[in-house]
């Protein structure tokens, strides 16, 4: 906008000066007629002149031809003059235009710098108000952070004590009755009642035998870490490690054995990948024996305070329930789940039955 109304004033300087030049062609050209009018008024008187002198008549004439001559380019010029002067009219209106147009456009930039003015103050007040909001954010993030370091140390501390108590549900289940929901199972070890079936199907008697002798072999070699028949592949756009069934080893052991005994060789080694592969060795695991998958620890919790309620005594009838055969029988399993409770809870019970509660919310992922 500057630029323009800097143009335009230049504009103006120039019509100015050129106003100036064609007003003094103009006084000029009424100097012109002044001559022209006088020198008429001399021709006339020029033309009365009696023949006295003839001389001085042709001189006269001469003069007067002369004269006419002059005037015929004067009223030429005084044409050229009056298209200056209509020239010169053009010239005002034009000037008159663009001064009118200069001081549209000077109200306009004014317009613009009073309205940038106020754009720039209101800018200026969302920039406090933005840079107060910041500096509350800013608090709320350091308020957050000082709250996420607390609950990441409560739920560091919550994980070591339920992955403790874990320990402990595991160490007090390890030598519970097999038929029971919640037990402990070594993740990784070698089911032997396949080879077991296929060895009693074949006739075999003797662990160096047959399907017997093979599991002991598989058992070596599921515990050399050198062996690892898995593979990278990609899934939904994921890495993820899965058997690799053209393994030499497993394509083998498909051959010469049945689905079951497949079926525990590649459970097993399976779980040793997942829960101790570098070392190879089973691992115990708190399990849920009736849907076949780990349990929880809320799961094992609800399962030993239904054992501690089953340790009151039963009536007579009931003893077929709970696969008791005998009086002496039920006797050596009470004391034998007492024992188990001590050792387990001695340390650890109070935490458990004090805490379930307040861990009752991370239970269920454990």
């Amino acid at each position: 906008m500057t630029k323009l109304a800097e143009n335009e004033k230049r504009e103006k300087q120039k019509l100015d000066h050129q106003i100036l030049k064609l007003k003094k062609e103009v006084d000029d050209k009424q100097q012109l007629e002044f001559e022209i009018n006088k020198n008429n008024g001399s021709i006339e008187l020029r033309i009365n002149l009696t023949d006295k002198d003839l001389n001085s008549k042709k001189k006269l004439q001469k003069s007067l031809n002369k004269e006419r001559l002059k005037n015929k380019k004067l009223q030429s010029k005084n044409e050229e003059l009056q298209d200056a002067h209509k020239k010169l009219i053009s010239v005002q209106e034009d000037l008159k235009k663009k001064e009118h147009e200069i001081e549209r456009l000077k109200s306009k930039v004014y317009e613009v710098l009073k309205a940038k003015e106020q754009l720039s103050n209101e800018l200026q007040e969302e920039l406090i108000c933005v840079k107060e909001d910041l500096e509350e954010k800013e608090e709320e993030v350091v308020d957050l952070e000082s709250m996420n370091q607390a609950l990441t140390i409560r739920e560091r501390r919550s994980s070591d004590e339920l992955n403790e108590a874990r320990k402990v549900l595991i160490s007090g289940l390890k030598d519970d009755l097999p038929c029971a929901q919640i037990g402990v199972k070594r993740m990784g070890e070698l089911d032997l009642k396949p080879f077991q079936a296929d060895a009693k199907k074949q006739g075999f008697v003797t662990e160096t035998e047959g399907p017997m002798k093979m599991a002991s072999l598989w058992n070596k070699l599921l515990r050399d870490p050198s062996w690892h028949p898995f593979k990278i592949t990609t899934v939904n756009g994921y890495s993820k490690e899965v058997l690799d069934e053209e393994d030499e080893k497993i394509a083998k052991l498909k051959e010469v054995c049945d689905e079951g005994t497949c079926d525990a060789v590649v459970t097993a080694v399976k779980e040793l990948n997942e829960y101790n592969p570098s070392r190879r060795q089973p691992l115990p695991e708190l399990w849920n024996y009736e849907e076949k998958r780990k349990a929880s620890l809320k799961e094992g919790v609800e399962y030993i305070l239904k054992q501690w309620k089953a340790l009151k005594p039963p009536r007579r009838t009931a003893l077929h329930d709970i696969g008791v055969s005998s009086i002496s029988h039920l006797s050596m399993l009470r004391l034998s789940r007492f024992k188990m409770f001590w050792k387990a809870e001695r340390y650890h019970y109070n935490f458990v039955v004090s805490s379930f509660c307040e861990l009752d919310p991370y239970l269920g992922r454990n």
